[in-house]
């Protein structure tokens, strides 16, 4: 029943992945070329961006696991 379905889901991989490697991936489901992904230091980054970013953006998947009834969750990796 879709009103005891939650609101948010975290949806991602049961591996950890780095921003680069998030890049790739995306750029390659994009079909664009993973040059334009470009790997910098923490330190490189925080001269690039205003904001401060969050060096480890690691997420719980274990309510989208419960929700589709799965026990693993692992996406296809794009080579940079």
């Amino acid at each position: 029943d879709k009103k005891d379905l939650p609101s948010v889901i975290n949806v991602c991989s049961d591996r950890c992945y780095s921003k680069y490697d998030m890049g790739c991936i995306v750029a390659d489901r994009l079909g664009v070329p993973s040059s334009l992904v470009v790997k910098v230091s923490e330190e490189q980054g925080s001269r690039l961006f205003s904001d401060k970013r969050a060096s480890y953006i690691a997420m719980d998947n274990s309510l989208m696991k419960s929700v589709l009834n799965i026990n693993n969750i692992l996406w296809e990796e794009a080579k940079c």
